[in-house]
């Protein structure tokens, strides 16, 4: 039983969170970016930017990816044979290193890091552009998209529920990237298709640890979902396979049960629940919900259905 594995539509600040390379825009006329790597260049350009319009958005952008990108390195990771768990900013990539007979030694692999005092800086800036342009939706998704990158899920979350704070507050009207275009936001639309990225990173990034640092970000924030949009099977259901992943099944069988009613076309909710009757010992429960499936359109989820039930019948009573 898993999260959704969505491929939502994200919005960043500019393509620097995204893929570390630096992007500026428009800045004030007769002040022009260096052309080289000089730290001094650079604070004295923003510096002259601030000067000289301190409430342009852009520039609170432009100075928070200049930072965040200075704030990024890469280290090499030398491994053990038999050591694969991937640690938080690793290339999925490795070079196998090899003994002399041929067999695994270890690996290297890279590792992005983040300098805590840039990185710090480069929120700060960014901080500052929200302040001043509060509804500015791509900003408040960059906050959180850095601190995804650096893995920092605490403070990832808690940009998210600052976000969603706002949503309450603005009745999801939010300004465009340009700085002028309102954009209409639901509840609905803004859990699914601009959170729900950063949830599978949480889902992706949990562990079997006590006290897993993801688990306890990933409740937060499916909380702080559910408690915004009720309604929204997405959230609802976050919080039930958070539950079932921190060993909960009686607590996820409720939650999920909400989302079937927020949802009752959703297929999956359907079958997670049928699994989850089942794990409970209440096999009745799971052959009413999964007998549901019989009738949906969908053929897969019938052949999967009528499996579970022939499975279900043929199993040793207990």
């Amino acid at each position: 039983m898993k999260g959704r594995k969505n491929g939502f539509l994200l919005l960043l600040v500019g393509a620097a969170v995204a893929c570390g390379q630096q992007t500026l825009y428009a800045r004030p006329p007769g002040i022009d970016p260096p052309t080289d790597r000089d730290t001094i260049a650079w604070n004295n350009y923003f510096a002259a930017w601030e000067a000289a319009d301190p409430e342009d958005a852009q520039l609170w952008i432009d100075r928070f990816n200049h930072l965040f990108n200075r704030s990024r390195h890469s280290v090499m990771v030398l491994r053990t044979a038999g050591d694969t768990e991937p640690r938080p900013g690793e290339s999925p990539e490795r070079l196998i290193l090899q003994d002399s007979t041929g067999a695994e030694a270890g690996s290297l692999s890279e590792r992005i890091e983040y300098d805590e005092s840039l990185l710090a800086r480069a929120v700060e800036a960014i901080d500052r552009g929200i302040a001043l342009h509060p509804d500015r939706l791509d900003m408040r998704l960059g906050r959180a998209a850095a601190f995804r990158l650096a893995g920092k899920y605490d403070r990832m979350v808690e940009s998210l529920c600052l976000l969603t704070d706002r949503a309450e507050q603005n009745k999801g009207q939010w300004i465009g990237a340009d700085g002028t275009t309102a954009q209409t936001v639901t509840p609905k639309e803004l859990i699914a298709d601009y959170l729900q990225d950063y949830a599978n990173t949480l889902f992706d990034a949990l562990s079997s640890e006590p006290n897993d640092p993801a688990s306890a970000a990933l409740g937060r924030l499916a909380e702080r979902e559910a408690a915004y949009c009720p309604e929204s099977p997405v959230a609802l259901n976050n919080v039930a396979v958070w539950h079932y992943t921190a060993g909960r099944p009686e607590e996820a069988l409720r939650w999920f049960i909400r989302a079937s009613e927020a949802a009752p076309e959703d297929a999956l909710i359907i079958l997670n629940i049928g699994h989850l009757y089942a794990s409970l010992g209440n096999a009745e429960q799971a052959r009413i919900w999964w007998r549901k499936l019989l009738e949906f359109p969908d053929k897969t989820y019938r052949r999967q259905a009528g499996e579970l039930l022939e499975r279900l019948d043929n199993a040793p009573a207990r």
